[in-house]
């Protein structure tokens, strides 16, 4: 049985502003504010990775059309998972098997250059 844990990333490279409608959204059961990455940067975010029947889900929200490419990286960098998303609205994607190891990854949604970054640590009971 795995324990899915929220941690968000605190990367401070720009002046904070206030989050638009039209940035992409990161949908949560539990929320924790984020830190700007960009000049318009995104100053609440959430992030939601489900488990289901030994399955691992990503859901995001995308507020508005266009492509939006969804990285997912290891600890040591590698990409596990990254795909181009068409389309506003809310997306779910099935994690791969390689990230059934124990450990941090972080994901990466940009979308008409707004850029939101999550940690995300999985850790075995």
């Amino acid at each position: 049985m795995r324990h899915i844990k929220y941690i968000t990333i605190a990367t401070a490279l720009f002046a904070v502003s206030m989050a638009s409608a039209s940035e992409p959204v990161l949908m949560a059961t539990t929320t924790y504010e984020a830190t700007p990455i960009r000049e318009a940067g995104v100053n609440s975010t959430r992030s939601r990775l489900m488990q289901h029947k030994g399955l691992l889900r990503l859901e995001f929200q995308l507020p508005t059309l266009g492509d939006a490419l969804v990285t997912l990286y290891n600890a040591k960098g590698n990409v596990v998972l990254k795909e181009r998303v068409k389309g506003s609205g809310q997306h779910v994607r099935q994690i791969p098997d390689q990230v059934r190891t124990t450990g941090p990854y972080t994901m990466r949604i940009e979308q008409d250059g707004v850029i939101v970054l999550r940690k995300l640590v999985i850790e075995q009971a």
